[in-house]
Formats: structure tokens, C-alpha cells, sequence
């Protein structure tokens, strides 16, 4: 200051007069989160959200002067923003509450502003909150239980279904032994050894040897078949033809017999159920023939109709209604068609081909019995193994 009190300013004087300015005043022009204005300084945002900040100085030339630095609380240097940009993006957070401090800085002077505060509040995703790892426990744990009840479960029903085969299985084996007593029963074998001891008191050597090899050779076969489950057509007319052949002794040669089996039947290779056909016939002589006066016819044939084998055995006897009325009061029990009855029960059960046993009374033209006839449905199969 000169003496008479002019004040005398350097050229550089406007970078003091600016230093006695006070601090300048940093502004939020634009705070967007993921496309959406937010007018706090609070800001709650996810880990994947977009942050953008837009900063403003109100001075001339505040784009061109000043530069803009930022960093998260208590967490190291300052960021600078390239030159000339006044825009903050930030992404990628992680959870929970942090301080984002903003200044701007005086190219020329260094002078730096005040330092202004943003919250970023980021709430946890729901896969690291408490309840959601709960929720995945108890998730775990009821797959984990139903998993091994549902195993379990499948276990329990597979011993079941194995259970249940085996327990038929070994029921089907009892019935064909049951089949076999019933075709070896006691009033068959008295009658064949009583024709044998007839061929033998007579001194008929060669009949009696015939005879004895036939019966032989039925009961090798019974023994044989009662084996197997199946047995091929051939095998099963083959025993009933020598069956009848031994029990036609019994009739005194007076009976007659015819098997015609359809040409369309390849009986070598068609497979039924062994030793099933016997016990019909045996009713059909026991029941039917035998108080029979006059001929005595039995026919059997057989045919296949659809998935099914037919076997028709049809006699010209008393029929069943007199046959009733004469065996009323005796001890008598059909063992073997009870046997047959179950066993035919049991294959029904396992197979998708229903098989069934129908009876029918005969009548003449006069409405009186005239036999009996009984049709047999069977399931049958083709083999390809030539026996």
C-alpha cells in the first residue's frame, strides 16, 4: 500500500484472491440406480446393479477446471475420473454398507473441495440369507428322506412282488403234485393192478405184459411231465391216449374213444399245461361211462380259437344231475379237479389270457340227459425247440 493509500495486486494476484474464496461446493446433478432416479444420498442397491452418479460444480468452466476423484471409505488411494467426465459408474458391489466419498480438485491450485458422502446400502442376495439356507436344509433333508422312503418303498414292494412269485410258484408246484396224486389216485392204480392180476390168473402172459409196459410207461410219464410247467400237446394226448387205453380195460374193451386235434395245430410245437386235460376225462368216465348201459362214447377234440387252445371233451353218459342223484351219500371228493380249479385260479393270476372250465347238461330230443360236455380255454404257446 503506497502512501497515499493505493492498494498495488501482483499479476498473479487471482489465484490468492480465489485462495480466499471458500471451499467449493460440490453437487449431485443426477443419482441413478439401474435406470431409476434416486433423490437420496442413500442409496440401496443389489450386487448387480448399475450405479451411476452425475457431479456438478457451480462455477465457469467447472468442466474444464476441476477433476473428479472418489474411493469407498477405509479403503486406500482416490480414483480419478478421466478428463473431462463428470460421471461416476459402479457395479459389481458387495453386500452390506459402505460410504462412497466424492471430491473435486482445482486443476490449476490443487484446491480441493469439500468431501461429500453416499451410501450405498446392497442388501444380500436371497441365496446368502439365513433363511434361504435354512430353506435349503429342509429341501435336502425332505428329497434326503423322501429319496430313501421312496427306495425303500420300491425295495419293500420289489421283495413283495418277488415274494408273491415265489409263494406262487411254490404254490403251482403243489398243485401239479397235487395234479400228479390225483391222476395216480388209489381207485386208478386198484383198478389197473386188478387188470393185470386178471391177465395173470387167466395165464394171459402177453397181455399182461403189454398191459404191465403201458402202465409203466403212463406212470414214467406222469413222473416226467409233473417236472415242467408246460408240456407240448403232443405229450399231454399221447398219456391221455394211453390212459384211456389202460382204463378201457376197465370197460371191458366197451369203450370208444376218438382225439382229432385240427389241422391247423402243430402239436409238436404247441405248448400247454401239463397234465391238465386227465381229470376231466377221468370225470367224464367215472361220472359220465361207467353206470352208463349201451355205448359208451367219449370224444375229445381240440382247436384253437383266437389266443386260446379249446379242448372240448364231450360224452353220451348219464350226464351230471343222474350222476349227483347215485353218488349222494358217498365219500367221494373230486381231488383232482379241486387240484385243477386252483391251478387254473393261479395261472389266471399270472397270465393276461384268461383260461376257464365250462360245464354243459346235454340233452335229447326229449329233453332227457345225453352227457356231458366240458369245454376247456387254455393258453398255449409256440416254441421254436423241436421236442
Amino acid at each position: 500500500m503506497l502512501s497515499d493509500g493505493i492498494k498495488i495486486y501482483s499479476i498473479n494476484s487471482k489465484f490468492s484472491i480465489n485462495s480466499n474464496l471458500k471451499k467449493v461446493d460440490l453437487y449431485f446433478k443426477n443419482i441413478i440406480v439401474d435406470g431409476v432416479d434416486v433423490i437420496s444420498n442413500t442409496i440401496a442397491a443389489e450386487i448387480n446393479s448399475k450405479v451411476r452418479i452425475d457431479l456438478w460444480i457451480n462455477r465457469i468452466n467447472s468442466d474444464k477446471r476441476y477433476r473428479y476423484l472418489y474411493k469407498f471409505k477405509n479403503s486406500g488411494s482416490w480414483t480419478e475420473l478421466p478428463n473431462y467426465t463428470n460421471s461416476i459408474l459402479l457395479n459389481g458391489f458387495e453386500p452390506g454398507k459402505r460410504t462412497l466419498l466424492i471430491k473435486s480438485e482445482d486443476i490449476f491450485t490443487n484446491e480441493e473441495s469439500l468431501v461429500k458422502e453416499i451410501i450405498i446400502d446392497v442388501d444380500q442376495p436371497y441365496y446368502l440369507k439365513w433363511w434361504f439356507y435354512l430353506l435349503t436344509l429342509l429341501t435336502v433333508v425332505s428329497i434326503t428322506s423322501s429319496s430313501f422312503l421312496l427306495i425303500n418303498k420300491f425295495k419293500r414292494r420289489k421283495w413283495e412282488r418277488t415274494l408273491i412269485e415265489v409263494k406262487k410258484e411254490r404254490r403251482m408246484a403243489q398243485l401239479q403234485l397235487e395234479n400228479l396224486r390225483s391222476q395216480m389216485n388209489p381207485h386208478f392204480l386198484f383198478n389197473a393192478l386188478n387188470s393185470l392180476q386178471d391177465h395173470i390168473i387167466s395165464d394171459e402172459k402177453k397181455q399182461a405184459s403189454k398191459f404191465l409196459v403201458q402202465f409203466s410207461r403212463l406212470m414214467r410219464m406222469y413222473l416226467d411231465h409233473s417236472r415242467y410247467d408246460k408240456i407240448t400237446l403232443q405229450q399231454e394226448i399221447e398219456a391221455l391216449t394211453l390212459y384211456l387205453s389202460l382204463e378201457n380195460k376197465r370197460f371191458n374193451n366197451q369203450l370208444e374213444y376218438h382225439v382229432e386235434i385240427a389241422s391247423d395245430i402243430n402239436d409238436l410245437k404247441t405248448m400247454v399245461p401239463s397234465l391238465f386235460i386227465q381229470p376231466y376225462i377221468e370225470n367224464a368216465l367215472l361220472h359220465g361211462l361207467l353206470h352208463k348201459e349201451g355205448d359208451k362214447i367219449l370224444t375229445i377234440t381240440v382247436k384253437i380259437v383266437g389266443e386260446q387252445l379249446i379242448c372240448v371233451i364231450t360224452d353220451n353218459g348219464i350226464g351230471r344231475e343222474k350222476s349227483l342223484e347215485i353218488n349222494r351219500g358217498k365219500d367221494h371228493k373230486s381231488f383232482a379237479t379241486k387240484a385243477n380249479s386252483n391251478r387254473l385260479e393261479l395261472m389266471n393270476s399270472q397270465e393276461s389270457t384268461q383260461m376257464s372250465v365250462v360245464y354243459k347238461n346235454l340233452k335229447s330230443d326229449l329233453n332227457n340227459n345225453s352227457g356231458t360236455q366240458v369245454t376247456i380255454a387254455l393258453k398255449y404257446e409256440i416254441t421254436s425247440t423241436d421236442n
